[in-house]
């Protein structure tokens, strides 16, 4: 199996990935504040600057956009119900769409380019709750898991099958509840070994 790191781009010696964890952090919340501020001119000037911030990160176009593909219904469904609750404009409903993805954008060139391990520091300097931080810490380490043991049940259905997953909805929501039932019963037994050698939040 292969394993996609979720910071993956963290150390290829980008410019954007030489930045400091705290830093960078700083730089992107003042991005997202500005973002907020719903000025068209402002959010058209910070999604140009998107492209030459990706350059710079030397992250692939191509793992950059695939990223953006997946959260991207989620995005429409946000617009959607905005859409029906407000009643927006075409003007508001494409400045929404911008300030979403450029958002998006800048997040994802973010997660990508910093290590999980100095996210993880930051934290405890800042004074975040241990709770949390164990928390983030088990969803990274875990979610590899999670995505081994999907694979391992789409290549039994394949070779089954001879077809790609996705063409049957039904067996998709079947494998999505068996996954969600053996992480469960995985992340039990984890956790139970854990207390046994001792561990405490």
């Amino acid at each position: 199996m292969r394993h996609h790191y979720i910071d993956r781009f963290s150390k290829n010696g980008s410019p954007v990935s030489k930045i400091k964890p705290e830093f960078k952090i700083l730089l992107l919340l003042v991005i997202l504040i500005l973002i907020l501020f719903n000025k068209l001119y402002l959010n058209l000037s910070l999604l140009f600057l998107l492209y030459p911030t990706l350059l710079l990160s030397y992250v692939p176009v191509i793992d950059f956009l695939t990223r953006l593909l997946v959260i991207t219904p989620f995005i429409f469904l946000v617009i959607l119900i905005q859409y029906i609750n407000h009643d927006l404009s075409v003007i508001n409903i494409f400045n929404l769409v911008l300030r979403s993805f450029t958002s998006a954008g800048y997040v994802i060139i973010f997660v990508l380019t910093t290590p999980f391990t100095g996210l993880m520091e930051f934290f405890r300097k800042v004074k975040i709750p241990s709770i949390f931080i164990h928390l983030f810490s088990f969803l990274y380490r875990y979610f590899f898991i999670i995505i081994e043991e999907y694979e391992k049940m789409e290549r039994a259905y394949r070779m089954r099958k001879r077809r790609k997953i996705f063409s049957e909805l039904k067996i998709l929501f079947l494998i999505t509840g068996f996954l969600l039932i053996r992480s469960y019963e995985r992340a039990e037994r984890v956790f139970k070994a854990m207390l046994m050698r001792g561990y405490k939040v």
